[in-house]
């Protein structure tokens, strides 16, 4: 019975820690990834193949501990940005308001509003540009 047992839970803890451990030496982590799993070795070990083995885990480790801190970076910047829209508005000779797309440009925008003006008049009554507004929007990145 008390083989039985031992065999029973020898069982388990083999299954259990071949489920974490890939071929490759890799285990899951709660977000889905993988991570390769460090064995710590003899320090007093003499095979230079085994020393290396254990460097080149290591760093490959490292690098991928890198990779996951600067995707946590990332994750954390703000993910939008201020930006000025300029807004102008034209007159014709008629006496005639005419606004503008907005832009991100004083020169653009005012090209904007002469555009809104000649669509409904000839270019040569739509040469004044009343004024310009700006205000600051929030854009995402």
């Amino acid at each position: 019975m008390k083989s039985l047992l031992v065999l029973l839970a020898l069982t388990l803890t083999t299954s259990a820690f071949a489920r974490d451990n890939n071929r490759d030496g890799r285990m899951g982590t709660n977000d889905g990834g993988t991570i390769i799993r460090i064995e710590v070795g003899n320090d007093r070990d003499t095979d230079s193949r085994a020393t290396m083995k254990r460097m080149i885990q290591l760093e490959r480790a490292v690098r991928e501990l890198q990779n996951r801190v600067y995707d946590l970076e990332d994750d954390a910047r703000p993910q939008t940005r201020e930006i000025k829209v300029y807004t102008c508005e034209t007159t014709s000779d008629f006496g005639e308001g005419f606004l503008g797309a907005p832009a991100l440009t004083e020169l653009e925008a005012r090209s904007n509003a002469k555009k809104a003006c000649m669509q409904r008049r000839s270019s040569m009554f739509c040469e004044n540009v009343a004024r310009c507004e700006t205000r600051t929007e929030i854009q995402k990145i």
